[in-house]
């Protein structure tokens, strides 16, 4: 798991208040990035389009659909994970 800021900042936790229709979105968007598979990516965005979660799935693998700010961030956190 990697928790990103926008300015690609890793970021230990993040703690997500949703109201239940974003929450069945949430939901709809995590089954079709299920479906497409890694390197596709959904925006949920607040009613008002103040607040965005991009949600996306990756595969350790192949991070080359990712920016280059990225691709580092997912290998640090590979390798922290692998450690625990």
């Amino acid at each position: 798991m990697l928790i990103i800021n926008e300015n690609d900042i890793e970021m230990p936790s993040v703690t997500l208040l949703l109201k239940r229709h974003e929450m069945v979105q949430l939901i709809g968007y995590a089954e079709q990035l299920l479906q497409s598979g890694p390197g596709d990516h959904s925006h949920l965005s607040s009613d008002d389009y103040t607040r965005e979660i991009t949600l996306s799935l990756y595969d350790p693998s192949d991070t080359s659909m990712f920016h280059e700010s990225i691709r580092p961030l997912i290998a640090q956190a590979e390798l922290r994970e692998g450690k625990e």
